[in-house]
This record gives structure tokens, C-alpha cells and sequence, in this order.
């Protein structure tokens, strides 16, 4: 049964034009009094110590004034606002903006501005880092981004995946996702700067091939951003029911869409499959952007905070956990990491299993740090993996972050692989004999633990769906060999659940069942040995 997300308070927004009757907006401001409270109001903040000087001349001042009482015309915005993040610091134009109007006036001004205007990549950066520091810092938000619900849930749970839920509902006609932060441990403050980054970032990023912002709630202490709802669901699923697609099609998506991100000055910092999405026209979209850092953002970031708490270790290339070796002074995400993880995502969509599937977490770093890679798949998945594709992941793969290629270099070889591809032969397998190699995982002590698990969705398990197709392809096969209907039922709730432990529905397989199929449960949930 599915689980309802809290009723939502009391929405800010005003209206905004060309939104159908799924965005509809109120005529209410935008002020933190009805929406989240100011910083300077939130608990757990410390006030009483001086605040740090303002460093702002006069000329900014008198700039940073005619912007926010809109006394310029549109076609002085540009130079305008390029003067301003030029010489003056993202914190400190937050400090300077006087009250929740000219915060208002002013992150509405640049949201516009950025979405009519080519600027140079290095003053879009300040225009993007600019405009969610004040975002922040007076909790308001772009008022193009307001998107009310009807109704007083946000949907059903659907996912809970790291440090947020996503909830389904039906809207104005069309299924939209929501991704409601969790707050955790950290404070209001946190919270309120960590969405604001993650909302401003993503919205900047307009291209066919990263799923569209359509808008966010930000009520009270609740923080969601809303996006379509994408049937098809991530690349894993998708290639796992469409298993004649040209995969090297949706891993091309994948590469033009880090490409433009990286074009933006931004990498991604958690790609993997389960963050990469399939829209109803069969293209890929990248997801997920709360690792998302802006190259020139100069904070320090340590392997103890959230980009390490949020990454994933199997798509993470060795500079990530333990950067004094490569002459880094931390485990930011980089452009070089971002390629890591594109040659993982490639490995994972072609094999059709994680990287390291058969190894815990806790392993897989000390193998990556120690310069082990994923081997070369054989059999059935090795038509995928030409010596094209595999020296290509080989180069992705490299230890220096310096020898790494480009991404137009990876999306020129995938193009090219993409454009004379064929299906490769069907090759029908038995669930119960696709499990050989499930003695070599039983047999590393240091991976028979419950520490570490990989959940399911990681493990690229095969649907329900396949696994009766291919028991019921084999012909000749004696009915007392085909999979059990109560094995069936149970492969079909995890799959459609989600589910992260397939041990309780074992008390309902007999005992000689269990026994049976034993070898190919633990395959394909990581059952620990006393199941």
C-alpha cells in the first residue's frame, strides 16, 4: 500500500502565463511571511555575532538600485546585469537587497533575463550563482517556477531514494512527478539552500535531453520539484523490457545531454542509470541534480558532506576517495569524474548490471582506489562490447582524471556505433541456470555480509515480465521445470514495488521451492546466507 505525503500548506505564487490549468497560479506575493520563513527568523541560525562586511562601491549600489526598481529598459538589462555579478558577490548582493520586494524584483529580473538573453558562459555562471544566493538567502524563489496542486496531498509515494520521496499524481490531465526533499537532520537554513540551488541550477538547463523543471512547492518546511512523470521510467527498466533497442541511441542521449551541461559550466556529480530517464518518444533524459555543482562555485567541499553522503561509490572514479593522490584538494565532482561515470552508465546499460555487481560497496572502493575496473563481458553481452566500445570504456575508466576524454569525444564513437548498429541475436537463458556464477559471490567473506547491500534498484534485477517470457521460450521444457505461479506472483510484487528485501515473501514459497531457487533469489536480491 502506498503511503500519502503530508497535506500542503498554503502555497506562494502569482500568475504566469502559458502554463496550462495544471500550473495555475494564485495572486499571492511571493513573501517569506507566507511561504518559508526568512533566514534571519529560522531556529538553529546564530545571529549574534557581527555579520561579515558588505564590499560593494557606490557605482554597484546605484546599479544593483536601478535593476530592482525596474528603472532600465530591457535593452540595458544585459550590460546591467553583467556589470553587477561582475563586481559584486553573490552574498553580498543578497545582503544588500533591501526586503522581500527588491529580493523579489530582483531574482524575477535575472530569471527573465537569463531565459531572453545569450550571455558569456562566465557571466552566466555569476547570473546562476547570483541568483540562487539570493533565493537563499530571502527563501523566495523565481516566480516562474510556483506550481500548485489541486487538491490537499501531493500523491502517492512511489520511490524513496536517498535524501527525498517521489510521489505520483495526475494533474490537469497528465501524470507529474514530485521529488519532496526529506529534511533530515540539517537545519531549515540548509535546507532552504541546498533546494534553492538544486531548483535554480535545474532550471537553467534547458535541453532535449535533461528533463524539464515544471515548477516547485515551497511551503512551511516543505520543499518538492515537480517534472513530468515519465512512463517509461530509467534506462535500466527501459532497456530491460525493450531489449532490441539500440542502446548506443540512448547512451548518445545521455552524452549530449552531460555535454550540455558541461557547455553551462556545470557537471552532474551522481550520474548512474537510476538517474537517467526515457521519455514516451524513447530518449533519454538526464535526472536527479542534487549533486549538481557549478564548476566555478569556490565552497569547499570535503569527502565527509553531501557530495560523498549522496554519491554513488560504483560510478565514483578513484580522485573521488582519495584526491591527494591526484594532487586534488577535495572530492568535488569534476567534467573528468562526470566522464567516470558516463563510461560506468555505458558498461551498466550494455551489460545490464551494476558495476561491481557482485561486490558490496565498502569493497568496490578499496577495488577502484586499487585500480581494479569491471571485466569485459562475455556470452550473451559480449556482442555489445566491440573493441570500440570496450577501449572507449577502458579510457573512460583511467585512474588520472587528465587522461580521461572529452564527452563530445565519448558521443563521436557512440554516434558512430549507434548509426550502424544491429540488434544482436536473441539468446533465450533459464532463470534457473543463469545463476552459475552465484558460488563465486557466496564465496568472498569479505561480500557475504548484510553491511553495504546493494538495494534492488541497484542491482539491475531482471523484471517478472522477462523471466516468465523466457521460462515459458523453453520449448520441449517439462511443466514441472517451469517457474512456479507463486514465484511468479512474488518476482512481479518486487518488481512493481520496488521492494528492497525479497526475504519475507520466501516463508510463502515451500520448502522445496526455497531450496530450488534459493541460488537464483540471492542473485537477484543479495539475500544474505541465512535465508
Amino acid at each position: 500500500m502506498h503511503t500519502s505525503a503530508p497535506p500542503i500548506g498554503k502555497s506562494m505564487g502569482s500568475p504566469n502565463s502559458g502554463r496550462d490549468e495544471c500550473d495555475k497560479q494564485s495572486d499571492k506575493s511571493l513573501h517569506t511571511g507566507s511561504a518559508v520563513p526568512a533566514i534571519s527568523q529560522q531556529e538553529g541560525v546564530d545571529r549574534t555575532s557581527e555579520p561579515p562586511p558588505v564590499h560593494i562601491s557606490d557605482s554597484d549600489k546605484r546599479a544593483l538600485r536601478r535593476l530592482v526598481n525596474s528603472s532600465v529598459s530591457q535593452d540595458e538589462l544585459p550590460s546591467l546585469i553583467t556589470t553587477i555579478v561582475s563586481n559584486v558577490k553573490p552574498t553580498d548582493i543578497a545582503k544588500c537587497l533591501e526586503g522581500a520586494d527588491d529580493a523579489q524584483t530582483f531574482i524575477d529580473t535575472i530569471d527573465q533575463t537569463l531565459e531572453t538573453t545569450r550571455f558569456a558562459l562566465a557571466i552566466r555562471r555569476k547570473c546562476v550563482k547570483s541568483l540562487y544566493k539570493v533565493c537563499a538567502g530571502h527563501s523566495l524563489l523565481p516566480r516562474s517556477l510556483h506550481f500548485e496542486l489541486p487538491g490537499n496531498t501531493m500523491g502517492e509515494v512511489k520511490y524513496r531514494c536517498g535524501s527525498a520521496d517521489v510521489l505520483q499524481r495526475e494533474c490537469g490531465g497528465r501524470e507529474v512527478a514530485i521529488k519532496a526533499l526529506r529534511p533530515r537532520d540539517l537545519s531549515l537554513e540548509t535546507m532552504t539552500n541546498r533546494f534553492c540551488k538544486e531548483v535554480i541550477t535545474w532550471k537553467s538547463l534547458q535541453h532535449p535531453n535533461v528533463l524539464p523543471l515544471l515548477g516547485v512547492i515551497m511551503t512551511g518546511n516543505q520543499f518538492a520539484m515537480v517534472s513530468e512523470w515519465m512512463k517509461s521510467g530509467n534506462i535500466k527498466e527501459f532497456t530491460a523490457v525493450h531489449q532490441d533497442f539500440n542502446r548506443f541511441e540512448l547512451l548518445a542521449d545521455v552524452a549530449k545531454g552531460l555535454m550540455h551541461m558541461h557547455s553551462q559550466g556545470m557537471v552532474h556529480g551522481d550520474l548512474k542509470g537510476a538517474n537517467i530517464l526515457v521519455d514516451g518518444n524513447g530518449h533519454a533524459c538526464l535526472a536527479d541534480f542534487g549533486l549538481l555543482t557549478i564548476v566555478s562555485d569556490v565552497t569547499n567541499i570535503t569527502c565527509s558532506n553531501s557530495f560523498l553522503e549522496g554519491g554513488t561509490c560504483r560510478w565514483m572514479g578513484p580522485e573521488l576517495f582519495n584526491p591527494e593522490k591526484f594532487g586534488l584538494k577535495d572530492c568535488r565532482p569534476t567534467k573528468a569524474s562526470d566522464c567516470y561515470a558516463l563510461g560506468m552508465v555505458v558498461y551498466e546499460v550494455l551489460s545490464g548490471q551494476v558495476p561491481f555487481h557482485r561486490h558490496r560497496d565498502y569493497s568496490v572502493v578499496v577495488k577502484v582506489s586499487e585500480g581494479e575496473r569491471p571485466e569485459r563481458p562475455q556470452g550473451a553481452k559480449g556482442p555489445w562490447f566491440g573493441d570500440d566500445i570496450w577501449n572507449l570504456l577502458r579510457h573512460c575508466w583511467e585512474a588520472s582524471p587528465n587522461d580521461r576524454p572529452r564527452i563530445k569525444d565519448v558521443l563521436d564513437l557512440l554516434d558512430r556505433v549507434s548509426g550502424s548498429w544491429t540488434p544482436p541475436p536473441q539468446t533465450i537463458t533459464n532463470p534457473q541456470t543463469a545463476t552459475s556464477s552465484t558460488s563465486e559471490l557466496e564465496a568472498s567473506s569479505e561480500d557475504s555480509s548484510d553491511e553495504g547491500r546493494v538495494p534492488s534498484d541497484e542491482v539491475g534485477t531482471v523484471g517478472a515480465e522477462s523471466l516468465v517470457r523466457q521460462q515459458r521460450a523453453l520449448e520441449g521444457a517439462a511443466e514441472k521445470e517451469r517457474l512456479p505461479a507463486l514465484l511468479q506472483v512474488m518476482f512481479e510484487w518486487m518488481d512493481n514495488q520496488k521492494a528492497l528485501n525479497a526475504a519475507p515473501f520466501l516463508f510463502f514459497v515451500d520448502l522445496s521451492l526455497h531450496n530450488r531457487y534459493l541460488p537464483s533469489l540471492r542473485t537477484f536480491f543479495y539475500l544474505p546466507d541465512e535465508v
